[in-house]
């Protein structure tokens, strides 16, 4: 059951386990999502050229206790998070005009808060169809995660990112 199927280039470990969460009804388990990260991030290695730079980033980006955490505390634990994201993909800054993918994880829900660097927008890309209000379903992540506003974000990540 803990055999290891196969581990990412940066060393991700790919549990039997955690494969069997991908069978239909079951939870997704994390580390399926940060291999498939790692896996996202090794193909933009061969991407066209010219084309919108994407980098995905691991579920553990914040956690949970974070979002109770003031907005610098939270920045710097993101910037933080991220300095791994870029040595594993051999980046030393993010692209001016890229796509960054976040995954976050709120009452056992996976959804994905992208940057989108180019157009200066966040967008929350999530597949649920439950019924719930976005208030409930959220709790105010994507907010706490970009704001104050998102040219701030953008500046911070881009300053920050210069240094690594």
């Amino acid at each position: 059951m803990w055999d290891t199927v196969f581990r990412t280039e940066t060393g991700v470990p790919m549990m039997r386990s955690s494969l069997e969460s991908l069978f239909l009804g079951m939870e997704l388990h994390i580390l399926v999502i940060s291999a498939w990260a790692d896996l996202l991030n090794y193909e933009e290695k061969f991407r066209q050229k010219g084309s919108i730079a994407r980098l995905f980033c691991s579920v553990n980006m914040l956690n949970e206790d974070d979002y109770n955490k003031s907005v610098k505390t939270r920045s710097k634990t993101f910037a933080e998070n991220m300095e791994p994201v870029l040595i594993s993909t051999d980046m030393k800054k993010i692209p001016d005009k890229s796509l960054i993918f976040v995954p976050l994880l709120h009452d056992d829900h996976f959804y994905c808060v992208r940057f989108n660097l180019r157009d200066m927008k966040v967008e929350v890309l999530d597949n649920s169809a439950k019924d719930v209000s976005v208030k409930d379903k959220y709790n105010k992540r994507p907010e706490k995660l970009v704001r104050p506003s998102v040219y701030k974000l953008q500046t911070f990540i881009v300053t920050q990112m210069h240094d690594i």
